[in-house]
């Protein structure tokens, strides 16, 4: 375990990874960190519009590292998305077939994880919400047995890109799912949100990139190979930062606050009303660097 801030420093958490895997390469990064991390338990990896085969490549991903154990459920098409395919990833992954599917599909893992365990779950998701609403909809009574969501999601305070003063607007999570999104933070559920404002910062730089390159594993050598088909030159590490902030949440500083999600995906903070999400402002960008590097390429 890490020092002071670990949730529980006794047994790992119970975690679901709800991911969009396929798209940004981000979401590779932060399986990879999660099942690297022995303070994590994942019970289970969720796959959002997983109708374009987006699974093969969280499979192919644990069976290299050994991890078959873990399930992989395929979850809904997201409204937003509108069947969009992966990106290059899917070629690593198309001619994977030693490993299938879980039975149920995502929504009903959900539910049947978090029935299983009652208040030990921490869904962490790392895509549009649409999966995880689903399952509250089917089920309104899980929504009282989720231990917390911790999702990558919202710019908050300020704007995202050249014009940083501008409003904040929503980010592609948010946006690919609107409906979704507002439910979740209707929900009454502990939410900690780490959106752009934060994340924006965690780029994977060419120093970092090379050590994945130089280091002969299973897991950096998929790593390397998907970061490739991704095409782009600087990941920004979005997604992993919600599995720190798991794992240990002094990695961030956070304020509590009510946040409004509009009809197109928006966030709002809105004073004078009881908080309903605890939201990340800063993040200690070099201590979560040494740390995602020193599990990946452990």
């Amino acid at each position: 375990m890490i020092g002071t801030g670990s949730s529980d420093v006794n047994r790992p958490i119970k975690v679901i990874l709800d991911t969009d895997i396929g798209d940004d390469i981000d979401d590779v990064f932060a399986l990879a960190l999660a099942i690297k991390s022995p303070e994590l338990e994942v019970v289970g990896v969720c796959i959002e519009n997983a109708i374009d085969g987006r699974e093969k490549i969280a499979l192919k991903l644990l069976h290299l590292e050994g991890r078959e154990d873990i399930p992989v459920a395929k979850g809904l098409r997201v409204p937003g998305l509108k069947g969009k395919p992966p990106a290059n990833q899917a070629q690593w992954s198309s001619a994977y077939d030693l490993t299938k599917p879980f039975k149920l599909n995502a929504v009903d893992f959900i539910i049947s994880e978090t029935e299983k365990f009652p208040g030990e779950i921490s869904i962490i998701t790392i895509g549009p919400l649409t999966n995880v609403a689903a399952a509250i909809r089917k089920m309104p009574e899980i929504r009282k047995m989720i231990r917390e969501i911790i999702m990558m999601g919202g710019p908050f305070y300020f704007g995202y890109g050249i014009k940083i003063e501008q409003r904040p607007g929503c980010d592609y999570n948010l946006r690919c799912d609107p409906d979704a999104a507002k439910y979740i933070f209707a929900s009454g559920i502990p939410i900690t949100s780490v959106g752009l404002q934060v994340t924006a910062h965690l780029k994977l730089w060419k120093e970092n990139r090379d050590k994945i390159k130089n280091t002969e594993t299973p897991l950096t050598r998929a790593l390397w190979d998907l970061y490739n088909l991704w095409g782009r030159e600087v990941p920004t590490l979005y997604d992993p930062l919600a599995v720190a902030v798991t794992i240990d949440k002094t990695f961030t500083d956070r304020n509590s606050v009510y946040v409004k999600v509009n009809d197109n995906g928006d966030t709002q903070v809105v004073e004078d009303l009881p908080p309903n999400a605890s939201v990340c402002t800063f993040v200690d960008r070099d201590r979560f660097m040494d740390f995602f590097m020193n599990r990946i390429l452990s």
